[in-house]
């Protein structure tokens, strides 16, 4: 088997998924941008310094790219939400703090995840699927509610408060600060859990 050639130093593998990156993050500043979804193959080629025909080599379409980076965001904020420890004091506004820090506090990732479904149509099923992901990790704090269904209920209805909420907060709608966005969405959690404990 012949060796793989280097340029620079790299291999093509290196290389494509350099470009891959580079792509990737120019879609989520122009997806996450605060006027909305300006993003246009050409516009992400450009700005990323990767050609179109290089473009083509790791997306379909438009659909596809916008799709990746999506899924690309969810990953990165599932992440710091995972790492979460559902142990100790406080674990509600714990819990709020962790998503709040992963979305709010990254705005652009708060819009790509939070607004970008409502916008773009392609990304109407996989902006559930990350609704239903965070609704399924909210369901592991709520260690007190018994009932499955009573506790799948109360994480989904509770994601989608927050989520409009954060949504609103994100454009400006809502004037309250960070720490009462925290405090607001815990004691949210807190009062509707007690009605179903």
């Amino acid at each position: 088997m012949a060796a793989r050639r280097q340029w620079a130093g790299t291999t093509p593998e290196e290389r494509r998924a350099t470009r891959r990156r580079a792509l990737l993050d120019a879609g989520i500043a122009a997806l996450g941008a605060i006027d909305g979804p300006a993003l246009t193959i050409r516009t992400v080629c450009r700005s990323s310094g990767v050609s179109e025909r290089n473009f083509y080599e790791e997306f379909g379409d438009r659909d596809d790219f916008v799709r990746a980076v999506y899924q690309d965001v969810l990953e990165s904020v599932m992440r710091v939400v995972t790492e979460f420890a559902a142990e100790g004091d406080d674990l509600e506004t714990r819990a709020v703090e962790t998503f709040i820090g992963a979305t709010v506090d990254n705005p652009v990732y708060g819009r790509i995840l939070m607004v970008a479904p409502f916008t773009e149509p392609t990304l109407g099923s996989a902006g559930f699927a990350g609704s239903l992901a965070f609704a399924s990790l909210a369901e592991k704090a709520l260690i007190d509610i018994d009932d499955p269904g009573r506790r799948r209920f109360l994480s989904v209805s509770l994601v989608g408060a927050a989520s409009g909420a954060i949504i609103d907060y994100l454009r400006g709608d809502l004037a309250i600060s960070r720490d009462e966005l925290i405090d607001y969405i815990s004691r949210m959690g807190r009062q509707v859990s007690a009605i179903f404990n």
